[in-house]
């Protein structure tokens, strides 16, 4: 405690009176320089303020901008490079970079917030893991691999089975269901599937396949292979590896016997390229599903697979 500095007690004003007498302390019993509101612990909290690198107010003190006048805040420390700074903090210059724990309304805080001087730090939330219903999850977890291993049900009815069971069991609420499914997933998923049945039934990704063909004739035997390749592993990005090898291997068969070339060989390009499904989200289930949980963006698939 410095002097001139301000305490703000509660008690009995005998008790009050006493403490100034003893502690040669100058009472103030009009408090002008708090309101009751100010001191609700309903309403009060403590938050951590960093000053922007960008902000105006680097060099000033917090008496020179008028901080408590101005955000209706108490400054209670003051945290610079590692230490906290000692001494009168109202007539320190400030530093980009500064840490300020402040104390206040819930309000004036988030007035802060607003500001483009200072960034209030938001406390990192502590989520607590509700152990007893760990083993039904794996149990369930479990018999689910069993099933799609097994090819008892189609991966996709599996899944919807095995989070229905997660919530009816008391796994999880219905409320945290909702907020663990990806949407981006979902909705990639559904524009995904149109487009592959379009390319099926219009007969676009035979026309392409032609086209390429047909603009690599002159290039030799080799040069078409290689352009079988390319666009297979390019049609298995929107089509399922299936879809694509029976939209692709027919025309390369026709293809290999048109030159007398080994068919075999063809397949087997077709067959390589559409395993090449890791270049966007949407080419392999497997991409989709760590899509929204890796927080990965679409670039990042084409990026790491073409390196």
């Amino acid at each position: 405690i410095l002097g001139n500095d301000i305490l703000l007690v509660k008690g009995s004003l005998d008790k009050i009176l006493q403490a100034g007498r003893s502690h040669d302390l100058q009472i103030e019993p009009d408090a002008k320089h708090t309101e009751e509101s100010d001191l609700n612990s309903k309403d009060v909290m403590v938050a951590e303020v960093v000053l922007d690198v960008s902000s105006t107010l680097a060099g000033q003190s917090l008496k020179d901008i008028r901080f408590r006048e101005k955000y209706r805040l108490t400054v209670l420390a003051l945290w610079r490079r590692g230490y906290f700074v000692e001494g009168q903090l109202s007539e320190e210059p400030l530093q980009p970079g500064d840490m300020l724990l402040v104390q206040g309304r819930r309000d004036f805080v988030n007035i802060l917030r607003t500001s483009s001087d200072f960034l209030v730090l938001e406390p990192v939330p502590i989520e607590t893991r509700r152990t007893a219903k760990a083993p039904i999850a794996l149990a369930i977890f479990a018999v689910f691999l069993v099933v799609i291993i097994s090819e008892l049900l189609p991966i996709a009815l599996a899944g919807v089975i095995a989070a229905l069971l997660m919530v009816l069991l008391g796994v999880l609420n219905i409320d945290e269901g909702y907020q663990s499914i990806d949407w981006r997933s979902i909705l990639l998923i559904a524009g995904m599937l149109p487009m592959g049945l379009a390319m099926e039934s219009t007969g676009a990704a035979k026309y392409l396949a032609d086209l390429v063909v047909a603009q690599m004739a002159g290039f030799g035997t080799l040069a078409i292979l290689l352009g079988i390749y390319v666009l297979s592993a390019l049609i298995t990005q929107s089509l399922s590896n299936a879809a694509a090898i029976v939209l692709i291997g027919p025309i390369a068969i026709n293809i290999a016997q048109s030159l007398g070339a080994d068919p075999r060989a063809f397949l087997m390009a077709v067959v390589i390229a559409v395993s090449n499904d890791y270049l966007t989200p949407i080419g392999h289930q497997s991409n989709t599903l760590v899509f929204g949980p890796g927080g990965y963006r679409f670039s990042d698939y084409t990026r790491v697979a073409s390196a």
